[in-house]
């Protein structure tokens, strides 16, 4: 076998690889938006629940830069999530990492600092003394409070739309009267407008290193010509 012809089938291999998972991840994206998309066009997980002994459940901090441009912001558009109580009237909002910080200060709370949905697991940090020992509750109820971009209290489920926007921003789930004592049903989505022409775009671009590995092999597949017969010699 030839040099050439090892080379067109490498090639032809590789083309074949990568449009395969070009493919079949344009095909998840097309899935996803077409099924898992809810009325309002948010892709939500499923519910799941937290919970903590303490006043309040902090996410993981959310750092937009402030240098990622607005066109790219726009893919995500907007975050929702969906708190269902499982006992006590609770409080659902999001606001800037420093202003929730300053509201809680030494309050005894649980930091959110891994959270997986699919499949679910979650760690927490539990954040229970202040700088001169063990701390008491907020000093006020969390809908008193300004500083929320987004927010909701309730005793049934409640919801929060935020539109994405650069800092550095958490979302606390709390007993509406601040009280201990948290647990929650999660849920949590966004809406993704980059998600189907990112699909379809794929898939497209998967057929064609489809069809390019085909040619490939078929050119490697042809037959090199016969070598020309030796001259005769001299007489």
């Amino acid at each position: 076998m030839s040099v050439g012809r090892i080379v067109l089938i490498a090639v032809g291999v590789v083309s074949a690889l990568i449009g395969l998972a070009l493919v079949v991840g344009g095909a998840s994206l097309i899935y996803v938006h077409v099924a898992e998309r809810d009325d309002d066009d948010y892709y939500m997980t499923g519910g799941h629940e937290l919970e903590t002994p303490l006043y309040a459940l902090v996410s993981e901090e959310l750092d937009i830069d402030e240098d990622i441009p607005d066109w790219l912001l726009d893919q995500v558009d907007e975050v929702r999530i969906s708190v269902r109580p499982q006992s006590k009237p609770t409080f659902l909002g999001i606001g800037r990492s420093a202003d929730v910080d300053r509201y809680l200060g030494s309050v005894p709370r649980s930091r959110v600092v891994d959270l997986e949905f699919d499949p679910f697991s979650w760690e927490t940090e539990e954040i229970t003394d202040g700088p001169d020992g063990p701390a008491g509750g907020p000093s006020g109820q969390p809908d008193a409070q300004t500083f929320w971009a987004a927010s909701a209290t309730g005793p049934d489920e409640v919801t929060v739309d935020w539109e994405v926007e650069s800092g550095e921003w958490v979302a606390v789930a709390m007993n509406s009267d601040a009280s201990r004592g948290v647990d929650v049903s999660v849920a949590a989505g966004a809406k993704a407008p980059i998600l189907l022409p990112l699909g379809i775009g794929s898939l497209i671009v998967g057929l064609l290193f489809g069809v390019a590995a085909f040619f490939f092999f078929r050119l490697s597949a042809q037959r090199a010509p016969p070598p020309p017969p030796p001259e005769p010699g001299p007489a």
